[in-house]
C-alpha cells in the first residue's frame, strides 16, 4: 500500500469499517456501535483527519468534553474509544474467563484472605 487512505479502502473492501474521532461528530463515542471488526483512526494533534482519510471513514464518532477544554491529544482519544470498544464487546470475545462472587478460595489461601 502507497498510503493510509489506500488501506482504509482495502480494509473496508475486506468488511471493516473505518470508525473516525471527529470533535464536530452527530454521535458520541458510547452512543455508536463499535462491536464488530473496525479501524480507528484518529487525527493529528491541530490539523485532524486529512481530507483523503474523511473520504473513507465509515462513521464518526465524538468524546463529549465538558468545561473549557476543546480535545483531547491523539493518544488520549485513542485510549478512551479503544476502552469504549472493548467494553461493548462480550468478555468471552475478550478471552477474560467468566468469573463468580462465590468462588471458592484455593486451598491454603484461608489465612491469606483475612
Amino acid at each position: 500500500m502507497e498510503s493510509l487512505a489506500d488501506e482504509l479502502t482495502a480494509l473496508r473492501l475486506r468488511g471493516i469499517r473505518v470508525v473516525g474521532a471527529e470533535a464536530e461528530a452527530a454521535q458520541d463515542h458510547r452512543s455508536a456501535d463499535l462491536r464488530g471488526p473496525i479501524c480507528l483512526v484518529i487525527g493529528s494533534e491541530g490539523k485532524g483527519l486529512s481530507p483523503a482519510i474523511r473520504r473513507r471513514i465509515d462513521l464518526y464518532v465524538r468524546i463529549p468534553m465538558v468545561g473549557k477544554v476543546a480535545s483531547l491529544n491523539a493518544s488520549v482519544a485513542g485510549s478512551i474509544l479503544l476502552f469504549e470498544v472493548l467494553g461493548q464487546r462480550p468478555a468471552a470475545a475478550q478471552g477474560v474467563p467468566p468469573t463468580s462472587a462465590a468462588s471458592p478460595l484455593p486451598a491454603g489461601d484461608e489465612e491469606a484472605s483475612k
